[in-house]
């Protein structure tokens, strides 16, 4: 340990552990956390901290899949769903599939901020045009 004394910092000798690097590694090495304590020469708890500090923005962009299940005549569910992590997005119960009932889903959707770049829609050819004018690339699989 080195003190200055013009202004009273202390200095350590040893280096400081980049957090962005450390999470490089931990995520796309899938190394764990005691193979980087024993790299980097600090403790498992250390590189956790490291990790945990990182702030990283989720990329938000990715193809979604919309489609309504009917239980019986009476009612269904309209889902729309992440087709990279299967992580439901938007769900309602419905009487009806009606163009209403998209558009609806996919404005909610934006509200929320979430960006598909793509929505395949398990659904007939005349709902298509709905899609148009939500701005939306679609695939329809009848």
């Amino acid at each position: 340990m080195y003190k200055c004394y013009a202004c009273g910092r202390q200095f350590l000798n040893t280096r400081r552990i980049d957090a962005e690097l450390i999470w490089r590694e931990y995520s796309t090495g899938k190394q764990i956390y005691n193979e980087l304590a024993v790299k980097y020469g600090c403790s498992a708890r250390t590189v956790q901290r490291k990790i945990d500090s990182v702030k990283i923005a989720p990329n938000r962009q990715f193809p979604a899949v919309a489609t309504v299940v009917m239980f019986g005549r009476a009612w269904g569910v309209m889902v729309f769903k992440n087709s990279l992590d299967g992580q439901i997005l938007y769900f309602v119960f419905v009487k009806h599939e009606t163009l209403l009932l998209y558009g609806a889903g996919i404005k909610e959707i934006r509200r929320r901020g979430i960006i598909f770049n793509q929505l395949s829609v398990m659904a007939s050819e005349e709902y298509l045009l709905c899609f148009l004018i939500f701005r939306c690339k679609c695939v329809s699989f009848t």
